[in-house]
């Protein structure tokens, strides 16, 4: 029974190739647009979620308000990863991201301006996840002058040659000795680099300045940490070292700064909501916004309703110049449930 199903679909589709072509040709193009869009969709979703413990590291972010200025920055203040890493047993480790411009990099005859060229705490592989290639991860950045680069950054400087050791040169005025090799951050990443150098080599843990904010800081908090009990409790804990220095600058206290009107603070940002709703003046790379994501999964359902719909209208027209064969069907024994097998095989 099935083989003569078989048959006779396949021969409908022959005699009628226009009508065949029209009706799968829609549902197949209809479905594929859907596909794509909803793969784009799956990306957009998918950001920094490859990390190991995603789903425990923030962003803190500055936001102030004061002079009837409202300050929303990606960024925050040098003393505060040293100062979380100490003063907070909810803080498993936490690093800074930095950019001092682009600088022309040089091996040998090679010299490329480098727009992706960031230097970060040590700790910054307790954080994010990472494959390392060559090198130790935990001493890869330790001491001034150090750097880790990409795989894709090793091919281009020293082709084949084992790139360790090496000394690459940043505007004929700092060397750099390469300690790592890794994988880059995948494509679904709110971070790209080549070059993560260590922050060391800038002494910016003497930097004890709380309201001068440069740094993308990032924080990993221990499991089972309520993210707004640990930021109410941080903006408390760190009024006694922003409050001297607001004294100093602006000859009043904190609580008469807040009694203006006026508001300053840390915040903290999920790592894998940064993408689609972080909007922040600043930020370390562009980010997409989640009305995209709304609007093209709407638009990749109505794609496939508006394909089902059309794929239905044309089936049903053209089974009415089947009612022939249905009667003969039926005269030879065939069954509802039969008929209904035979057009859902189809």
């Amino acid at each position: 029974m099935l083989k003569n199903y078989i048959k006779i679909a396949l021969r409908n589709l022959l005699r009628r190739k226009g009508y065949s072509l029209i009706n799968i040709l829609g549902l197949a193009i209809g479905l594929a647009c859907c596909l794509v869009i909803l793969l784009y969709v799956q990306d957009e979703l998918s950001y920094d979620r490859f990390n190991t413990n995603a789903d425990q590291i923030y962003r803190v972010h500055f936001h102030a308000f004061f002079n009837n200025r409202d300050i929303n920055i990606a960024e925050s203040c040098a003393p505060l990863e040293p100062t979380l890493i100490r003063d907070f047993p909810e803080v498993v480790t936490a690093t800074r991201i930095r950019s001092y411009g682009f600088p022309v990099m040089r091996y040998a005859d090679k010299a490329f301006s480098e727009e992706k060229f960031y230097w970060v705490d040590s700790t910054f592989f307790k954080v994010f996840t990472l494959h390392f290639l060559e090198g130790n991860p935990e001493m890869a950045l330790t001491q001034p002058n150090s750097v880790v680069i990409t795989k894709e950054t090793a091919q281009k400087y020293f082709g084949n040659d084992d790139p360790l050791g090496k000394v690459l040169n940043a505007d004929h005025r700092r060397d750099y000795i390469v300690t790592g090799v890794v994988d880059g951050f995948p494509q679904n990443s709110h971070i790209h680099f080549d070059f993560l150098a260590s922050l060391y080599s800038y002494q910016v843990n003497k930097d004890r300045f709380w309201l001068s904010n440069n740094y993308y800081t990032y924080v990993l908090l221990r499991k089972g940490t309520d993210p707004h009990s640990f930021e109410s409790k941080m903006n408390e804990d760190l009024r006694k070292y922003i409050g001297p220095q607001i004294q100093s600058i602006a000859g009043e206290t904190f609580t008469q700064f807040e009694q203006a009107g006026n508001q300053l603070g840390f915040y903290l940002q999920p790592l894998p909501s940064i993408h689609l709703h972080s909007h922040l003046d600043n930020e370390i790379s562009p980010n997409s916004d989640m009305i995209y994501v709304w609007v093209f999964s709407a638009i990749a359902l109505l794609i496939l309703i508006i394909a089902c719909i059309n794929f239905m209208n044309l089936s049903t027209a053209r089974s009415q110049k089947r009612v022939k064969e249905v009667g003969i069907r039926k005269t030879l024994g065939s069954n509802r449930s039969k008929l209904i097998v035979q057009f859902m095989s189809e």
